[in-house]
């Protein structure tokens, strides 16, 4: 990925580095029958600044998410 950068004298190419960071916790309810996950992304454009990113979004935030219950006797194939 690169960059321009404008000059009042020229124009100059500058390589730019990108980078993503995902970070994310899974709780296991197990009474509940639930997990609780967390995601956060976050995005960098200078090594620099890594702990401190320009961008971060959080897609899931204690979200519930169920458990599918196992059926033991089920066949091993998934038809279709």
């Amino acid at each position: 990925m690169y960059v321009i950068v404008h000059r009042a004298d020229k124009n100059e190419i500058k390589p730019s580095i990108l980078i993503l960071f995902s970070r994310f916790s899974v709780f296991d309810l197990h009474s509940e029958g639930y997990y609780i996950v967390n995601l956060k992304l976050e995005v960098c454009l200078d090594a620099t600044k890594v702990p401190v990113c320009e961008a971060a979004i959080q897609p899931l935030k204690n979200f519930y998410l169920p458990k599918k219950i196992c059926q033991w006797d089920a066949p091993f194939s998934i038809q279709g």
